[in-house]
């Protein structure tokens, strides 16, 4: 069964000092010719929060999901041995005329920054990796380190004219249009149970060894989902032998169905867990949860531990295919354009000797980024505030400069000295927040002490 991309997310998750796998989302947009994708990067939460955190990074013309080349497959994969992950994408190409299918892995880095174009390091030769027709077809493809030394490799998964299925072993390309090597590694009788289908699989390390193991979801009609993990073999014509953990009912509750399964390991602790796109209906919509694998055969899935509600709904364009971690990626902190002009807002609250207040909103123009790192921004009643920008840790210090304003509404002069504020980007959009102190000078009484200060600026039109 082979299950259309449409979006794939993994996730950066915290808890304590341990940090977890990053998180990238792609997203294909059923209602446009040809499904074009494209692929967003979430920053660290440093809480178990049930919603992921806002993007950081992103490319957004990132492969299609139908059309000449219909991607197939995303997934983590570390082809160079580095610690950290690259997107491995395979997908389909028609070759002569539309009568051979050929299957095709391209490797990339991800995003660095926000609107970015993701670089390719590796990719398969034509007709190196198989085909999803005919008698060995290709049902799934995926990752695995089953040493925990070096490099990932890929391993295949194919189904046979009996309907029995086999895995194969194989080497990731390590440059560009490189032919995938021969199977080091198999087992002919791999999903030898009759009925029963491997809808996803991914290499995970579900005991915290160092190796991974093989995980599968797999369904039979009229069953419940079962998940089995299996130690990979080792040798051609070799053996995976009986599943070492299983849970062999896995539905989600009240209903629900699941659509993928792939790894992370949330806490960064050396345990993988398994993230599953879930479905309870076009009214619910869709969700990602993140469990621990079964401890023993026959037994049981974890608490879920994390779950993301607000998951696109596949009746409004797009649609779900998987979800993953991927280890060792952090987005390069963006730099706000040099054109920041337009309509921007600002928020006010603090207290006022000891009495919460907020400003009215205001609106300013003519920011701008002048030179490599100098943050600028005027608003009316306001004096221009500026700043020096670090892209490193994206936030802008002001340093001890006291900002004037003369509010109408509350009949008082304020002088507000800002501090460091945090520069972020959502949906390409610039947003700086920070903290303030100061005095409030009403026209009536004596000055008074304002404290606990927070802004909020944020460009509403360009």
């Amino acid at each position: 069964m082979i299950i259309p991309l449409a979006l794939v997310l993994a996730s950066i998750l915290q808890t304590g000092s341990q940090t977890g796998n990053p998180i990238i989302e792609i997203q294909s947009d059923l209602s446009v010719l040809d499904h074009p994708q494209s692929i967003r990067a979430y920053q660290a939460a440093g809480t178990l929060l049930d919603a992921f955190g806002p993007p950081v990074s992103s490319d957004l013309s990132f492969g299609k999901a139908s059309g000449k080349k219909p991607v197939l497959w995303v997934f983590p994969a570390d082809f160079n041995g580095d610690g950290a992950d690259e997107i491995a994408q395979v997908f389909l190409k028609s070759l002569k005329k539309g009568t051979l299918q050929d299957l095709q892995l391209n490797l990339y880095l991800p995003p660095p920054v926000w609107d970015s174009n993701t670089q390719k390091v590796a990719s398969t030769k034509k007709l190196s990796l198989g085909s999803p027709l005919g008698e060995g077809r290709v049902i799934l493809v995926g990752a695995i380190n089953p040493d925990g030394e070096g490099r990932d490799d890929a391993f295949v998964i194919r189904e046979w004219a009996d309907g029995t299925q086999s895995i194969e072993l194989r080497k990731l390309p390590k440059k560009k249009k490189k032919k995938m090597k021969a199977p080091y590694a198999s087992d002919a009788t791999f999903g030898l149970v009759v009925g029963a289908n491997n809808i996803a699989a991914c290499g995970a390390d579900v005991d915290g060894d160092g190796d991974q193991e093989i995980v599968c979801l797999r369904r039979a009609s009229g069953q419940p989902d079962q998940l089995l993990v299996f130690e990979p073999p080792t040798e051609l014509d070799g053996e995976t032998g009986p599943a070492v953990r299983s849970d062999l009912d896995v539905d989600p509750l009240d209903g629900g169905a699941n659509l993928t399964m792939q790894r992370i390991d949330r806490t960064g602790d050396g345990f993988d867990e398994l993230i599953f796109i879930r479905s309870w209906g076009a009214q619910t919509g869709l969700r990602a949860q993140i469990v621990a694998a079964p401890l023993t055969v026959g037994g049981e899935l974890g608490a879920v531990e994390f779950t993301e509600p607000n998951l696109i709904v596949p009746a409004d364009g797009h649609d779900v295919a998987a979800v993953f971690g991927l280890a060792g990626y952090s987005a390069v902190p963006p730099r706000p354009p040099a054109d920041l002009s337009g309509t921007w807002e600002a928020d006010f609250s603090h207290l006022a000797n000891g009495s919460p207040e907020s400003l009215p909103t205001m609106t300013g123009l003519n920011a701008l980024m002048a030179g490599a790192d100098t943050f600028s921004i005027l608003f009316p009643a306001f004096n221009p505030t500026n700043g020096t920008y670090s892209m490193e840790s994206a936030s802008i210090d002001f340093g001890a400069t006291f900002h004037k304003i003369d509010s109408i509404a509350t009949g008082a002069t304020y002088l507000l000295q800002l501090g460091v504020a945090t520069v972020s980007f959502v949906e390409n959009e610039l947003i700086v927040t920070g903290t303030y102190a100061g005095n409030k000078d009403p026209n009536f009484g004596p000055d008074q002490t304002i404290t606990g200060g927070s802004f909020v600026w944020r460009r509403t039109s360009s």
